[in-house]
């Protein structure tokens, strides 16, 4: 089990994966959670929200520059994937 995350910082939205979402997010210390979802998938769940804006990402990194219908469209898109386990 673990967590995928969805977090803002600097205009920029990283969708990353832990196993400790506390400690993740004491060394991140993003400006905003976006997100968060608790999966026995949550390595799934990243690749398949990293490839829906892979054009944006930033290179070598899990790293996004997404405006707002971008940031609708990954929120819509986890939302129908939670709701759909």
């Amino acid at each position: 089990m673990g967590f995928l995350y969805v977090i803002g910082f600097h205009g920029m939205i990283k969708i990353g994966i832990t196993t400790n979402l506390e400690r993740r997010m004491r060394e991140l210390r993003p400006e905003l959670i976006y997100q968060v979802f608790m999966s026995p998938e949550h390595e799934v769940l990243e690749r398949d929200a990293q490839e829906l804006h892979a054009d944006k990402r930033l290179p070598q990194a899990e790293w996004f520059k997404l405006d707002q219908d971008d940031r609708e469209e990954l929120f819509g898109f986890l939302g129908n994937r939670r709701a759909s386990r």
